[in-house]
């Protein structure tokens, strides 16, 4: 499967975006269940495991690329990051779209947030009281694109290693509270 995503990342950043040739893929999650992210729960799921404190960006759905992923009907046990990874990049070089399930924000001065693990392996983050799903980019591999750059198509590779960010309801909210 690896051999088979590096190469539709080539095809993609060789003919779809060619600012981005050269640059290595980011390889999703083989691991992590691609239900928990693109059906994420509400609040924690059993007994909690905490992390250590973290930076926290925001981030926002590419709502066209979400909605075609949700509509995959995915199993919930089998279906992997990966394994939506490999049909993301299948449907950009068919239809001429970003792969990218979801936009990442880069703040300059993200919030530090303790990061908490459920039962059922999703991440979440106390905001505002409330409990938030919490996205780890490595993960995602590139699910994730960045935002907030110089608006040059190389940018959207330029993630911080290991960052984290919440969903917010769209850019707009996203980057008012970035500016919070």
């Amino acid at each position: 499967m690896i051999e088979r995503l590096e190469n539709l990342w080539s095809q993609y950043t060789t003919v779809n975006v060619p600012e981005l040739k050269g640059m290595r893929l980011r390889l999703a999650s083989s691991r992590k269940n691609a239900s928990i992210l693109l059906f994420p729960p509400t609040q924690p799921v059993g007994e909690l495991r905490i992390l250590s404190n973290i930076d926290v960006h925001c981030g926002w759905e590419c709502p066209v690329n979400l909605r075609w992923a949700k509509g995959l009907n995915i199993d919930e046990q089998s279906e992997t990051l990966r394994d939506i990874q490999l049909k993301a990049l299948e449907n950009a070089l068919d239809n001429g779209q970003y792969p990218y399930l979801w936009w990442f924000y880069n703040e300059k001065f993200p919030k530090k947030r303790a990061i908490y693990i459920d039962s059922v392996g999703a991440s979440f983050i106390k905001l505002n009281c409330v409990w938030q799903v919490v996205y780890n980019c490595r993960e995602l591999g590139t699910l994730v694109g960045a935002q907030g750059h110089r608006g040059e198509a190389v940018d959207y590779e330029q993630l911080p290693p290991n960052a984290y960010f919440v969903v917010m309801e769209n850019e707009a909210a996203a980057r008012r509270h970035s500016a919070s």
